[in-house]
C-alpha cells in the first residue's frame, strides 16, 4: 500500500530530477502547485511526472489511472498540489481502488 507521505516524497524527487538545479526555482513543498500560473513544472513536465507515477504505481501493485474527465482542471484535480496528489494515490489504495483504464 502507498502511503501519502511516501508518494510525497517519489512526487518531490521526480520534480528534483526534473528541474535539476534551477536556482531560479522556489523551494519544494507539498503545497507545491502542480497546476496553474505558479506550476513548478510545465505541462510537458507534468506529462512526464504522470508517466513516472503510473509506472511506480504499477511496480508496487497499484493502479493510477490520470485520464480522468477532471484531471486537469485547476478546481477540481486531485493534482493540484504535490501534496494533493500524493494524498489521492494513497486514498485510492487505502479505498482498495483500483482505478481501471
Amino acid at each position: 500500500m502507498i502511503s501519502a507521505e511516501e508518494a510525497g516524497d517519489f512526487i518531490i524527487r521526480c520534480i528534483r530530477a526534473e528541474r535539476g538545479e534551477q536556482k531560479d526555482c522556489p523551494p519544494l513543498t507539498g503545497q507545491s502547485p502542480l497546476l496553474g500560473r505558479d506550476a513548478v513544472l510545465t505541462s510537458l513536465e507534468l506529462v512526464r511526472l504522470l508517466l513516472l507515477l503510473e509506472d511506480w504505481c504499477a511496480e508496487k501493485g497499484a493502479s493510477f489511472n490520470w485520464t480522468s474527465d477532471a484531471a486537469m482542471s485547476g478546481n477540481r484535480s486531485a493534482w493540484r498540489t504535490v501534496e494533493s496528489l500524493a494524498r489521492h494515490l494513497a486514498l485510492a489504495q487505502k479505498d482498495g481502488r483500483k482505478d481501471e483504464r
